[in-house]
């Protein structure tokens, strides 16, 4: 078999091309199981199963929130490991029983916003609205989050939040 030298040439860009091609190709993104993981974490989170949600945070993951209560009062924040928000939502969760009479969740919408790969990150953008009645009122508490998903020994974990909450219809 006579292959002439063009045609040598030719096979080799073919293959140089294919093997280029495959080479510039992003790493595999993770974004599909990212989104699960926040839904998970949000399903949790509304069970008040609280540890379980926490597991799905990395050892050195950091949650942000800040609380909007309107123009009335001053906005609070506070930056917590996994740990320290389990505890402040079971402490949150057991002051609250003795306000909550009279307070009946009607719906609450979960939504995925937007989702984007930065690097070896994935950055999801995603909003909680509850829809309550509070004493014969009609409110609603709204929730903007961003969460930072990492690939952590090809587990994915949260790695972090960062927490908006509007909960101005509360007072």
């Amino acid at each position: 078999m006579n292959i002439t030298q063009s045609r040598y040439q030719q096979i080799l860009l073919t293959v140089f091309t294919v093997v280029l091609g495959f080479l510039a190709q992003p790493a595999p993104a993770f974004e599909k199981e990212a989104k699960a993981l926040v839904i998970q974490f949000y399903a949790l989170e509304k069970a008040q199963s609280y540890p379980k949600a926490a597991a799905l945070f990395s050892t050195k993951a950091k949650i942000s929130i800040v609380w909007s209560f309107g123009s009335k009062y001053p906005e609070e924040k506070a930056t917590l490991t996994p740990s320290q928000w389990v505890e402040l939502m079971k402490a949150t969760d057991a002051e609250l029983a003795q306000y909550s009479k009279g307070y009946r969740e009607t719906a609450r919408e979960t939504k995925i916003i937007s989702s984007r790969t930065k690097g070896s990150v994935v950055e999801i953008q995603a909003s909680v609205i509850i829809r309550f009645v509070y004493d014969g009122k009609v409110g609603k508490v709204e929730q903007d989050d961003t969460f930072i998903i990492r690939k952590i020994n090809d587990i994915i974990r949260l790695a972090e939040r960062k927490s908006v909450q509007d909960l101005r219809d509360l007072l």
